[in-house]
């Protein structure tokens, strides 16, 4: 039980890494938890320093792995994600900026309320 959470501790902290389009990502990560599946099998008395020393640290996997890619589907990759991240900054900004607007004029501007005419409601006495 203690290997599987070391396992998926560690293969989350390598799909964190791993800086590639997902569908890369998928299966890479795949493809080493397969290995290390194996091993695991193959070696029932595998500890984490057995797996660590096969897979190695998890930044330094994805570094070796990422330098398999093409480089220029990743750059082109972490242009789009850099221009994507951005886009949503400019549009957090702006709702910010509107919202704060929305807030002055709020604030700054008394509600009038203008009468036209006058409305008398009234309740008829009954004789009962």
């Amino acid at each position: 039980m203690a290997q599987a959470q070391a396992l998926d501790d560690y293969f989350r902290r390598l799909e964190r890494e791993l800086d590639c389009p997902a569908k890369y990502r998928s299966e890479l990560v795949a493809r080493a938890r397969k290995r290390a599946e194996d091993y695991l099998l193959d070696q029932s008395d595998a500890g984490s320093q057995d797996m660590d020393l096969l897979l190695g640290d998890p930044k330094e996997l994805a570094q070796s792995i990422l330098e398999t890619l093409d480089p220029d589907e990743l750059s082109w990759y972490r242009a789009v994600k850099a221009r994507n991240r951005r886009a949503l900054i400019a549009l957090a900004v702006c709702a910010f900026l509107i919202m704060g607007a929305l807030l002055v004029r709020a604030l700054t501007y008394p509600l009038t309320l203008q009468v036209s005419e006058t409305l008398t409601i009234y309740q008829e006495e009954s004789n009962e």
